[in-house]
């Protein structure tokens, strides 16, 4: 097929919103059945599809491509097998159950040049349940519209999220959304030998790899251990050749970012290795700042974890002063781990006494004193919080509780939020001791709402954006009643173009502003 007029009219509208659109159309013969289960027609799309047009902004993007090559073909030039099962399948049934009907879906994949961001619509046609035709379209987003994007998607990916379970998390979205090889979060150690770097998180192609350790010195990241942002797009392994663990991995590029503690100190180091040339490194470098400041408080949190175990006068001290909550629990009389779950429950919340706590506990629950928490049921301090909740996912997960996200309100009736870690000790088949470590987590979780605000309100105005529009008017068509009806307004601002003419772009915003202030 090679003429544009034989395309279904909407797809003939994406094409031609800019001649840097990459177009292809693949047949299916015979005709896709869409009556099919979903994965079942995902399958299909993926094998029994045959390219039968590309245009030179789709050979531009992912090489020359023989006629009759499959959209699976097609697929493994730019993800790996990892990407395709976790990103790809899923945007695929999303496809699917859109009626084959999907515009403007996020997408990373890697073309001729290194990785490039772009933004697929999919225009399918369907004649009697059946799948005939479906064309595809790739725009290229503009480095600043696609960092947005990342980093709005990875705040919602890791707001419930903390620990070890953050990290994990973190590494593994980088090497997925950015197309980067190697992901990984290190905290640095200093020892007798030298200084090192220990892994708590470690990512390849979006699967986690066993944590390792590796001297500093002679790497790039010997420079982020100093304080400084590392970035080397091409050719880091000639830059440090003694570097054994590039020369192993095979690396090329490499962006590390320094991870500093509550008293500015480096402690750790954020880092991206990629065995090519790492393409828009400054976006990337840009979106891996932005989540620096989180990696580094969870590694702190986690260093202060591996420090309770110590169980000397330093860890005493380190409880006193930390700025997380902690407390023991005695269970008196001790839990015995043969009743039932709904028992169990019962017992601990009834049972289950404070014997020690720090300071930021105290204040965490809106108290002054800690003789006003010590001795006391959990359950009859003067708090809302969901303590029974809390009691039967402490017992359905053998009593480890990690990272749990729950919203608390303190005895003055401040609202916050908190992620809490406890553990069970268990002697001669009872539960004795809860130990618990308690976060206020109400920052990071203004900061991500404010992230999600950024994402769907434009900048200059503070107006929703398309694609606050675009979920608003999706959550109406999916929730409307039958007979409810709903408009859709637009509004012109007629002579604006003169005014910026005229009266120049600054003029233009004031304006833009002071309408906005109005609508709203």
């Amino acid at each position: 097929m090679t003429d544009k007029d034989a395309l279904p009219a909407s797809s003939q509208a994406g094409a031609s919103t800019s001649g840097s659109s990459a177009l292809l159309v693949f047949e299916f013969s015979p005709p896709l059945n869409t009556m099919l289960s979903a994965d079942a027609q995902v399958d299909a799309l993926l094998a029994d599809s045959r390219l039968s047009y590309c245009n030179a902004a789709a050979s531009a993007l992912l090489g020359e491509v023989a006629l009759g090559t499959t959209l699976a073909d097609i697929a493994a030039r730019s993800i790996s097998a990892t990407m395709m099962a976790a990103e790809y399948r899923p945007h695929l049934r999303r496809l699917v159950d859109a009626g084959y009907q999907l515009e403007d879906q996020g997408n990373v994949g890697k073309s001729r040049g290194g990785q490039v961001f772009y933004t697929p619509s999919y225009f399918g046609e369907l004649r009697d349940a059946r799948l005939h035709r479906l064309i595809v379209i790739y725009q290229a987003e503009p480095p600043g519209l696609h960092q947005d994007k990342i980093v709005a998607r990875l705040s919602r990916t890791l707001a419930p999220l903390g620990g070890d379970a953050l990290l994990q998390s973190l590494v593994v979205n980088f090497s997925l959304l950015l197309g980067i090889r190697y992901a990984l979060v290190g905290q640095i150690v200093r020892r007798r030998s030298g200084t090192w770097v220990s892994t708590r998180a470690f990512s390849e192609r979006g699967r986690l790899r066993d944590n390792a350790d590796y001297l500093l010195q002679d790497t790039p990241g010997e420079q982020v251990g100093e304080g400084e942002i590392c970035l080397y797009a091409a050719q880091a392994q000639e830059r440090f050749p003694n570097d054994r663990l590039l020369a192993a991995l095979g690396i090329q590029s490499y962006i590390g970012v320094p991870l500093v503690d509550s008293d500015g100190q480096v402690h750790g180091l954020l880092a991206l290795l990629h065995d090519e040339p790492m393409q828009e490194p400054h976006v990337i470098r840009n979106i891996l700042l932005s989540f620096a400041a989180r990696a580094g408080t969870e590694l702190e949190w986690l260093k202060s974890l591996q420090a309770r175990k110590i169980g000397d006068e330093r860890q005493r001290m380190f409880f006193e002063k930390h700025s997380s909550g902690m407390c023991v629990l005695e269970v008196d009389p001790p839990m015995p781990l043969s009743l039932s779950a709904r028992q169990q429950v019962r017992w601990l919340t009834e049972s289950s006494r404070y014997v020690e706590c720090n300071a930021a506990l105290v204040s965490m629950l809106g108290l002054t004193r800690r003789e006003e928490v010590i001795g006391r049921v959990a359950r009859d301090l003067n708090v809302n919080f969901d303590f029974s909740g809390v009691s039967q996912g402490y017992v359905a997960s053998s009593y480890q509780v990690s990272d749990y996200v729950a919203e608390l309100v303190d005895t003055s009736g401040a609202r916050r939020w908190i992620s809490f870690t406890s553990s069970g000790v268990v002697e001669g088949e009872r539960l004795t001791t809860i130990i618990s470590v308690i976060t206020d987590i109400s920052e990071r979780m203004r900061y991500t709402q404010q992230l999600e605000h950024q994402a769907s309100h434009d900048e200059l105005t503070g107006l929703p954006n398309r694609s606050h529009f675009v979920q608003r008017v999706t959550e109406v068509t999916e929730t409307a009643a039958a007979g409810e009806q709903w408009a859709v307004c637009l509004l012109d601002l007629d002579g604006f173009k003169e005014i910026n003419d005229t009266l120049g772009h600054e003029m233009g915003d004031h304006l833009l502003k002071g309408l906005a202030a109005r609508l709203g």
